[in-house]
């Protein structure tokens, strides 16, 4: 059974007696399929997000929103993100991320920690996406 291709059942149980005059009674049993956390989030992006931004960007300001869909339910289907590692000789300014994510309140939106200014190049930040016990990796890079 897979809850996602079919969520419910009703089956129609009819019981018989072999009694003079034989009698017979129906009665309706739904099945509801519990779901399982058995599917990956899925990226609106393929494989990475290639973003672009302007220098002086403000801190706190819009970098991108990542939007991965998990089609099961309930926890199973809730994603959680946050940024695992980057790659860049300049990726901290003064031992600050210049990327954060505050996903309790934003899910999934990356936006600038501190300014960029003079800070022009390629960055590769890997973003953590976790759906309770199983974890996935997802290259964003920004230029």
């Amino acid at each position: 059974m897979d809850r996602e291709s079919i969520p419910s059942y009703k089956l129609t149980v009819i019981a018989n007696d072999n009694g003079a005059p034989p009698l017979n009674s129906t009665a309706e049993v739904y099945i509801t399929v519990e779901d399982i956390n058995d599917n990956a989030p899925m990226f609106s992006h393929a494989d990475r997000y290639v973003v672009f931004v302007k220098e002086e960007q403000p801190v706190g300001g819009f970098v991108v929103k990542l939007l991965a869909d998990d089609p099961d339910s309930g926890d199973n289907g809730t994603v959680d993100y946050s940024i695992t590692r980057g790659k860049k000789s300049v990726w901290k300014k003064k031992k600050k991320p210049f990327f954060e994510m505050c996903d309790e309140l934003l899910p999934g939106v990356l936006f600038f920690s501190c300014s960029m200014s003079f800070f022009i190049g390629v960055y590769q930040v890997f973003i953590k996406c976790s759906i309770g016990d199983h974890i996935y990796m997802y290259c964003l890079v920004i230029s």
